[in-house]
């Protein structure tokens, strides 16, 4: 009776897990609805026109990580260039470290200023990052990651709902170039490609 009840305690338990799958499923199904016809599509109506989904690579569980959050406890900036030259002061919010495949990575999470009076944004953080995809299989400024304070110790990263900047689909756009210390030396094949997925003409 006792291991009946240890059984069923960890089947209520596993019930309880979140659903990432399904999360990284309605995260995509938002972005392309505002691809499509949101207010804030970064696409042209001539693009709107065609446009059919995002290109995303496969949901694949192994990017679903935990990782070890780190406050910065002291008052600390870095300088943030944009793709169109500009220079913005971030704050730097701590640290995230964990294990990909069997090796160890460590991310910087940012906060700009400039969403502090946000009536949506004031808490959104910015994980911005590189790694070996960019330019062949990904868009080669980077990739976004969303995050919102405040942090737990433990902090779930699914890079299966990894975006792009606004400025990877139109030009125009000044978007955050990930710092150099936010390089992932592997190929992190996982959330959205570069281009998008448009209706054939026949």
């Amino acid at each position: 009776m006792k291991h009946i009840f240890i059984f069923i305690g960890f089947l209520c338990l596993f019930s309880q897990s979140p659903d990432y799958r399904q999360q990284t499923i309605e995260f995509r199904k938002k972005q392309n609805a505002i691809f499509k016809s949101g207010d804030k599509s970064p696409l042209s109506q001539d693009d709107k026109k065609e446009f059919v989904a995002l290109k995303y690579y496969p949901y694949d569980p192994e990017y679903v990580v935990e990782a070890n959050f780190t406050p910065v406890d002291y008052n600390s900036t870095i300088q943030v260039t944009t793709t169109m030259n500009q220079v913005s002061d971030y704050e730097k919010y701590g640290y995230l470290d964990f294990n990909l495949k069997g090796e160890s990575y460590r991310l910087l999470v940012m906060y700009g200023p400039q969403y502090r009076n946000h009536p949506e944004y004031h808490n959104f953080l910015s994980l911005y990052f590189t790694d070996q995809t960019n330019g062949d299989e990904t868009y080669e400024v980077g990739r976004y990651l969303e995050l919102r304070a405040p942090l737990k110790k433990k902090v779930v990263l699914n890079f299966n709902n990894t975006y792009n900047p606004y400025c990877a689909y139109r030009y125009g756009y000044s978007c955050p170039i990930p710092p150099k210390e936010n390089h992932l030396n592997t190929k992190l094949q996982a959330g959205v490609k570069k281009g998008i997925l448009k209706k054939k003409r026949f």
